[in-house]
């Protein structure tokens, strides 16, 4: 789902994607046949509270109908729907960080992601990370 701000239309880019989530729902709820959707990182364009909260609702409400799919996230509380759902499965790419280096071997794992390489790579590039 590609979108984006349009300022002539007063449009903004969360807005564009609510709107894109909307016409799912409507597929979804009004078919009878199953959905297969894929979805990656929702509802960027807010708080991470809204983000949260809205993304988990989604998540239930698409589980609950017709649909299936693939939703890609870095939201790690987001992951925890599967402690409760059983429709809900998780699995992530992990990495290695060597030294400055970080490696990837594109294999698919059962789970949350237990590698984190977010901070290696803003530390390379001049961020000074420490702990809040």
């Amino acid at each position: 789902m590609r979108t984006q701000d349009n300022l002539e239309e007063h449009v903004s880019s969360f807005y564009a994607e609510l709107k894109r989530i909307k016409q799912l729902l409507d597929i979804v709820e009004g078919g009878n046949r199953p959905v297969f959707f894929l979805l990656d990182e929702i509802l960027k364009g807010t708080n991470s509270k809204d983000r949260h909260l809205g993304s988990a609702s989604l998540v239930k409400q698409l589980s609950n109908e017709n649909g299936f799919g693939l939703v890609s996230t870095h939201d790690l509380e987001l992951g925890e729907l599967s402690n409760a759902m059983d429709k809900v499965v998780n699995y992530s790419f992990n990495s290695q960080i060597t030294g400055d280096e970080i490696n990837f071997d594109y294999k698919l794992y059962a789970g949350i992601c237990r590698s984190f390489n977010a901070s290696k790579l803003m530390e390379n590039m001049g961020i000074k990370i420490t702990d809040a």
